[in-house]
Parts: C-alpha cells; sequence; structure tokens
C-alpha cells in the first residue's frame, strides 16, 4: 500500500511538474496544448488524493526514520508543495464561473511550480547526503524516481501527439482546393492570405453565439454592427451579386475579402466550386469574432483591399459547450493572449487592411488615384500625428470605451464593438434603435452646420443664404465610403407671404433628389467615359470627380431666394443636413422597382427667421437689377437680340442617342436670344472693362486662337469667342446687364423654330448646305450662312461652334414616364454642363437641334457662347 501510495503520489508529481512546465511556455492555444491543459487538470483532480496521501506517507515515514531530516529546506520544500496545489485549487472555480481572479491566479501557481523544483532538488539533495551508506526502504523509493518520470513524460507526449493529430484532422475542409505554399493566392483578387495558402475550414472563423457565453456585452454590441451585417445587409449582398454575375465568381473574390471573409477563406468562392447561377450564400455572420481576432499580420506600407493574414483559431478540444467553456475559463490569460496579445489590433493599419481600397486589377506601385478610403484620408489629416494632441486612431473614434460587465472589461470599460460610423438607414431598417442614435451621434459629432442670411446682398429683390457645413471632427473626408452610390445634401426651404418661395434638394414623389441639390459624392468613369452608376468597381478607368469636404475643412453653399415681390414682413429659411446610405437609382435595382426607398438621417436641421424690413439695398445694387431686367419683352429688346415667344417646344428626340432620350413637350416662356454667338470683338469689351486676358490654350492647334492679353488673333474680330470657360461666359453674359446663357429648353426652342423641326432651316439636312465654311474648324466670321437661319431667326445654331449652356449635362426628367430600369433622373457630372451646336464639318445624328453633349466647365476648347434675357421653362 506505501509502495503504491509512493508510486501514484510520484507518477502525479512528475506529470504534473512536467505537463505545467509546458503550459508555462506559452505556446498558445493550439489543440496539443488544450488537450495537454486538460489532463494536467484531469490529473491534479483525479491524483490529489493519492498524491497527498502519499505525501504523508513519506513525510511520517521520515520522521519516524530520521527525525532530522524535517529541516528548513524540507519545510519549504513542504510550503512550496502547498502553495502549487492550494494555487491549483483555487484556479478550479474557473470551471463553474468566469472570475478576474483566475488569470493571476494562473501566475501564482505557475511562479510556485517553477519555485518547486530547485526546493525539492536542493531537499532531496540534502536527504541523500544524511543517507549516504545507509540502505534503507528509501533508497529503493529514491531510485524507482527514473521510471516515474519517463512514464510522465511519456504520457505527456501522448498527449502532445494527440493534440497534433487533432489539429490535423480539422484542418483543411474536404471540399477545398489546398494550393502548394510558393503557389499565388487562391483568394486574389482580395489581397487576404492564410498561411501557407491553407483554405480554412468555415467553423473555424464562425461560431460567434459561442463568444456570447463569457462575453455577453460584446456579443451584442458586434450583432448591431455592420460587420455582423457585411455580407447580409440587401444594399452589401445584391450588389455582390450584381458584381458577380457581371464579372465572375472569381472576381467576387475583390467584394468578399472584407464583406464575407468566411467562404472566401474557405476556398468556396473557386469557379470550379461555385456557379456562377448557384453562388455560396453569404455567410449570416459576415465579419465575426474570429475573423478579425485570428489576423495576425497586415502590411506595414499600403494595407488595402481585404490585405490582411489569417491563422485561424483552434477550436476548444472539448467543444463549444459548459466543458468546453470551462477550459477556456482555467486557462488563465492563454485565451485572452491568443485573442488580443498582438498590438497589432490596437493599430489603425489594423482597421486599414479594408478600408482602404486600390482600383481593381491594379497592382503596385499603386497611384494617388488608384487609392480611396478613410485610412487614405485619415493619414493626410491632422489625426494621424501621433505627436499632435489630437492623434486619434481609428480605434478611438469607431471603438471608444464603454461601460460593460464582461470579462474582457479593464476598470468596467470595453472597447465598444458596435464599430459606429455612419451607416444610420441599416439600424433604422432593422429596428436596433440604440445603434441608430449612436449613428447619428457620431455624425453629429464629425460634422456640423450652420445657417446664415449674408447681410451684403449682390441683387435687390432675392435673399442670399449660406449653408456652411465643417467637417470638424472626422479623420477623413465627409461623406465617406461607397460616396458614387450614398448621398449627401442640403436641403433649403424658404417660406414668406404664406407661400414657398424657394425649395432646393427636395425629394420628388418617386424620392429622387432634386438634380440641383447642393450633393457630396463621386462620379467614377468606364473605359467609354460613361458613369459607372451601379458600383461595378471592376469597370471603373478613373474617378472624374470626388466632391466631399476634407477633415477641419468647411464647403460653403449659397443661395439666392426670390422674394416673389415681398416688400415686408419675414421670410423664414430652413435647412437640413440629409444624408441616405444609396441613391433612388440604386433602391429601384435593389426593391425591383417597387417604389421603396432608403431611410434618411437628418443629421441637422437649423431654421433662421429675416425680416425684410432689416434689409438695405444700395442704389448700385438697384440700378443694376432695373438693368437686369430691363428688356425682358418683345417691345425693348438689346442690340443684336431676337424676341422668341412663349410657347411649347420640343426637348429630346425618341431616335436621339441615350441622353437626347425622352422625348418630352416643355412649356417655355418667352425671352431674348443672341442672334449670333459673342464674337471676339464684343468679347474683347468685356475684357477691358473687367481688367481681365483674353483665353490662352497651350495646345497646337488652339495656338491661332489664343489671345495675347486682350488683343484676339488678327483678322478674328467677327469670329465667335472661343476657348471660353463656362464660367467666363456666364461672366460676360452678367456684365452685360444680367443676362444668362440660354437653358437648353431655350436653346432647342430658338433652334426648332415655330415648325419644331429637326435642323434650324427644315427637316433635310441638305437644305442647309453651306460651302462657304467647308473646312473649316470654327467660321471666319459668323451669320456666313444664311441658309442656317432658325425659323425665329436665330444664326449659326448648327455650322458655327459649340456653345454652352446653363445646365448640367444630365439625363431628362422621366418622372412623367412609367419607371423602368433605364428610366431616371441622373446628373453625369455637376462639373460638366450641356453643350450645344457643332462645327461646320460635323455631319450625320450629332447635327440634329436636340443633339448635345457634355463639357467640363473649367476646359478651353472650340467652345464659344451667345446670351438669353428673360423667361425660363414655365
Amino acid at each position: 500500500m506505501k509502495r503504491s501510495l509512493n508510486d501514484t503520489a510520484l507518477f502525479a508529481g512528475f506529470f504534473l511538474l512536467l505537463s505545467g512546465l509546458l503550459l508555462s511556455t506559452g505556446m498558445g492555444a493550439d489543440s496539443s496544448v488544450q488537450l495537454v491543459r486538460a489532463m494536467h487538470v484531469v490529473a491534479g483532480l483525479a491524483l490529489l488524493v493519492p498524491m497527498a496521501a502519499g505525501t504523508i506517507v513519506h513525510v511520517r515515514t521520515r520522521v519516524l526514520l530520521r527525525p532530522e531530516s524535517m529541516d528548513n529546506i524540507a519545510r519549504l520544500n513542504g510550503l512550496v508543495l502547498v502553495a502549487v496545489v492550494a494555487t491549483g485549487l483555487a484556479i478550479l472555480h474557473g470551471l463553474a464561473y468566469w472570475s478576474s481572479a483566475i488569470a493571476p491566479l494562473t501566475t501564482a501557481h505557475g511562479v510556485a511550480a517553477i519555485a518547486l523544483i530547485p526546493v525539492t532538488l536542493l531537499h532531496v539533495r540534502a536527504a541523500l547526503k544524511r543517507g549516504a551508506g545507509r540502505r534503507e526502504p528509501g533508497a529503493v523509493e529514491r531510485r524507482s524516481a527514473l521510471p516515474h518520470i519517463g512514464v510522465a513524460l511519456l504520457v505527456l507526449l501522448v498527449g502532445v501527439a494527440s493534440g497534433l493529430w487533432l489539429e490535423a484532422a480539422r484542418g483543411t475542409p474536404a471540399s477545398a482546393a489546398v494550393p502548394s505554399a510558393d503557389a499565388p493566392s487562391p483568394f486574389l483578387p482580395a489581397r487576404s492570405l492564410t498561411h501557407g495558402n491553407q483554405a480554412i475550414d468555415p467553423s473555424r472563423l464562425a461560431g460567434s453565439e459561442d463568444c456570447a457565453a463569457c462575453h455577453p456585452a460584446i456579443y451584442e454590441q458586434w450583432s448591431e454592427s455592420m460587420h455582423r451585417a457585411s455580407s447580409t445587409d440587401p444594399h452589401v449582398a445584391v450588389g455582390i451579386q450584381w458584381f458577380r454575375r457581371d464579372n465572375g465568381v472569381a472576381a467576387s473574390r475583390f467584394c468578399a475579402g472584407c464583406h464575407d471573409p468566411i467562404p472566401l477563406l474557405a476556398g468556396e468562392l473557386d469557379p470550379q466550386l461555385a456557379e456562377m447561377t448557384s453562388p455560396p450564400p453569404a455567410h449570416p455572420e459576415g465579419i465575426s469574432c474570429l475573423v478579425c481576432h485570428s489576423i495576425d499580420s497586415v502590411p506595414q506600407n499600403m494595407p488595402g483591399n481585404g490585405s490582411y493574414r489569417i491563422k485561424a483559431q483552434t477550436p476548444p478540444i472539448l467543444g463549444t459547450g459548459p466543458a468546453g467553456r470551462a477550459m477556456q475559463r482555467v486557462s488563465g490569460s492563454a485565451h485572452s493572449e491568443a485573442m488580443m496579445k498582438r498590438p497589432l489590433l490596437q493599430e489603425a493599419r489594423f482597421c486599414a487592411s479594408c478600408h482602404q481600397q486600390f482600383a481593381f486589377g491594379k497592382s503596385a506601385p499603386f497611384q494617388d488615384q488608384d487609392i480611396t478610403g478613410q485610412f487614405h484620408q485619415w493619414l493626410d489629416s491632422e489625426f494621424s500625428d501621433a505627436s499632435s494632441d489630437d492623434f486619434k486612431t481609428c480605434q478611438d473614434c469607431h471603438m471608444p470605451l464603454v461601460d460593460a460587465v464582461d470579462p474582457a472589461a479593464d476598470d468596467g470599460k470595453v472597447r465598444s464593438h458596435r464599430f459606429v460610423g455612419s451607416n444610420h438607414a441599416h439600424a433604422v431598417a432593422a429596428g436596433l434603435d440604440t445603434q441608430a442614435q449612436l449613428v447619428l451621434e457620431n455624425l453629429q459629432r464629425g460634422v456640423s452646420m450652420q445657417l446664415s442670411v449674408v447681410e451684403v446682398q449682390d441683387k435687390a429683390g432675392f435673399l442670399k443664404v449660406e449653408v456652411s457645413v465643417t467637417n470638424r471632427g472626422s479623420g477623413h473626408e465627409f461623406p465617406t465610403g461607397v460616396t458614387d452610390i450614398k448621398e449627401a445634401w442640403i436641403e433649403l426651404v424658404a417660406h414668406g407671404g404664406g407661400k414657398q418661395l424657394f425649395a432646393s434638394g427636395l425629394l420628388d414623389e418617386r424620392h429622387y433628389l432634386d438634380a440641383k441639390a447642393h450633393t457630396w459624392r463621386k462620379v467614377l468613369l468606364d473605359h467609354r467615359n460613361m458613369p459607372v452608376d451601379l458600383h461595378n468597381v471592376a469597370v471603373v478607368k478613373k474617378t472624374l470627380l470626388e466632391h466631399t469636404i476634407e477633415p477641419s475643412s468647411t464647403d460653403i453653399a449659397s443661395y439666392e431666394i426670390p422674394l416673389g415681390g415681398l416688400e415686408a414682413g419675414p421670410v423664414r429659411v430652413s435647412a437640413k443636413l440629409r444624408m441616405r446610405r444609396a441613391n433612388q437609382r440604386w433602391n429601384d435595382w435593389l426593391f425591383n422597382f417597387d417604389g421603396r426607398t432608403m431611410p434618411v438621417v437628418d443629421i441637422y436641421h437649423h431654421d433662421v427667421e429675416q425680416e425684410l424690413a432689416d434689409l438695405h439695398w444700395t442704389e448700385a445694387q438697384e440700378e443694376r437689377t432695373s438693368a437686369a431686367t430691363s428688356g425682358a419683352s418683345a417691345g425693348a429688346l438689346p442690340e443684336g437680340m431676337v424676341w422668341i415667344p412663349a410657347g411649347p417646344t420640343l426637348l429630346g428626340d425618341p431616335l436621339g442617342e441615350p441622353d437626347e432620350q425622352p422625348a418630352s413637350e416643355v412649356q417655355v416662356a418667352g425671352f431674348a436670344m443672341d442672334r449670333f454667338p459673342v464674337t471676339n470683338s464684343q468679347y474683347q469689351q468685356f475684357l477691358t472693362a473687367a481688367g481681365y486676358d483674353g483665353p490662352v490654350l497651350k495646345l497646337p492647334w488652339a495656338e491661332r486662337y489664343s489671345w495675347n492679353g486682350t488683343q484676339f488673333p488678327a483678322g478674328t474680330a467677327d469670329q465667335a469667342a472661343i476657348l471660353v470657360t463656362r464660367d467666363e461666359a456666364e461672366a460676360y453674359c452678367e456684365w452685360r446687364g444680367g443676362m444668362l446663357l440660354p437653358s437648353e429648353v431655350q436653346w432647342e426652342k430658338a433652334a426648332r423654330g415655330p415648325a419644331r423641326s429637326r435642323y434650324p432651316w427644315g427637316n433635310r439636312w441638305e437644305d442647309g448646305l453651306c460651302p462657304e465654311v467647308a473646312g473649316m474648324d470654327v467660321p471666319k466670321r459668323v451669320g456666313m450662312c444664311a441658309g442656317r437661319v432658325s425659323g425665329y431667326g436665330i444664326s449659326d445654331l448648327l455650322g458655327g461652334v459649340f456653345e454652352w449652356t446653363s445646365d448640367s449635362y444630365s439625363a431628362y426628367d422621366r418622372t412623367f414616364l412609367h419607371p423602368n430600369a433605364n428610366e431616371w433622373l441622373v446628373t453625369f457630372d455637376p462639373l460638366m454642363y450641356s453643350v450645344r451646336g457643332g462645327p461646320p464639318g460635323q455631319v450625320g445624328p450629332a447635327t440634329a437641334v436636340y443633339s448635345r453633349s457634355g463639357q467640363n466647365g473649367y476646359q478651353r476648347g472650340r467652345v464659344g457662347f451667345r446670351c438669353v434675357q428673360g423667361g425660363r421653362s414655365l
């Protein structure tokens, strides 16, 4: 009995010591370590009584045989052994519940166990020295220690080997292709990686519900976040489906790297495994707990497009039930270190792996125009300067410390896993009231809005209002994200005298935004220079426009509100800063044109009231206004202008290009228009009066048209003024007495004439032939073709030069038609304006009165202009 107890005690002591040493090395949370830890706990509990009994027998035997052996070393040995056992038993309360005491107890247990080794060796050395030359029963026991060590080591090795076998058995899903380590990444065009390019079984990255058992607060936060909905939010899911449909399964990995990483890394987005007609479903956990907490590497330079590397966490040996969770709790800091030990999780570049994008299909070195996203913008802001008091990382703003009763809490606080950004619509649609409120508060912290009436008026009869929006607290631009789809804008409405005086930025009955609203957005172009308006990034070739507000910058929108004859009383102006996740065109596609729309968040709503009696008009302003409104009838026409009577006209043609359809009838108020395009001699008068130099374009073809100061090229006094930007043309018309550039409707009405013909001179091109201008880029003088005059007496509308209009180049209003997949109101680009007309040598479809094209307002080219005075569309 005594020998049996001693043998058991020796084996238990050696096994627990060896396994404890292995666990103290911090090898991580792989299967071998988990199995050894379980064996350590089970052995400690099962062998506790035999080990205690054997120790007691040993002490009693030594006391009886050699009382002098109970020296200080022996007593210290006993105290350390008691400390090891006591701390080990104390840790076991973690089998029942989580406690913050487990980690320090684990440390104390390890320190005591390590201290036990030298103390025990000293004790044994002293005992051997005292018992030299004496043969006692104890000597047999000492000689039997070596086999016990061997058996303990063998059992430990079996545990390690079993863990490795389990690790291999649970590794790669059978359906996934496993390339060699030196093969190209199987996840391209996403830049995501795994160790050795190995596919990861989905179960190794999913199962976030299991985390809730110990981390209920963090799980609740994550479950309402966009990380949870990154693959299942309807706007994301349908967008990826379209992308896959248009570009193939392999290309859709570009989206999945950040939106749906679990099936991506499982190898399920392989064209050989996933048919385009039946793609793998989006994983319901989106960016799960384990996806983020398994990332062990992100590039130091140029992270983006899902550029992370994942080492999947090893599932608990005992499963995710009570037994598995109990073993995680008693592991001390091993679990938390496996989840959070990497400093990478605290760095902004960790977020940059997805919150920075490079142009699809591009590879390093990337150009500035290839890069976009919040991280890129943050790097350019003052918030990225670590030496600044304003320094903030992504985590500081989007994962702030919040109160929580949670095992991961530090002083009662955890980093919020709501990842609050700007997606208010998702929270509203999902009924997540807390998340929606936090998103709104985050938006209000990021931007501010101020509405003010400008005291100095440009002209009488109008109230000038300014709305300033400041990006005051964001480390990136406002708005941010997919701004080619997202809409942020100002809605401004003015009332006075019991009626609405002005409105901008309203949504119509079909939820489409006013095309002339002050908006912030991005315009992407494909190889045809056509807008990419359904976020198919695979065909994007360049960014034409990105109108956003940079960090710590302000954008000001100015409005002139016509007072409509009001001379006294208050005018109430209401302004809203509004935003929605997606424009209505996207929503119509998403919801199959059933009329549904996206919730709009009103970030701010301000009102001001202005008493008209407080406004003071100067005499000069009154004179200017009088000049601007004079001659607005057929009876008092400025020199060189022709009166176009009020009435209907056609706009567009069913046979025209897509941007010239649909045809509609529009009522137009009477107006006066220049008979000829503005000439160089006329434009020179404006330049001289304003103190400006004439236009210059340093291209070979434009050399003969460029000015020298205020001098036009010799012999071109009566030639149409070209190389003029739209702003310069607009300034000339204003200088002439408050005139304007013609709208597209006015230009087309003047060109069609009373007969509404296809060409200004009729319905046959041949009737307007003019050999006098054959071979010319720009006619030598205006009015050379007498046969090309419209029915209203306007000349050179076709066969002269392109001409600026006042309208943005946008699709025609289609609200009178039944909605379908190809009919909506779209502004192609706010910087592009519609130009009409054409040069002498242009023939064919692009020469009809309804023909139109777009020109950047700041660009110089073969574009001239003429002015109008008077009415607009009724």
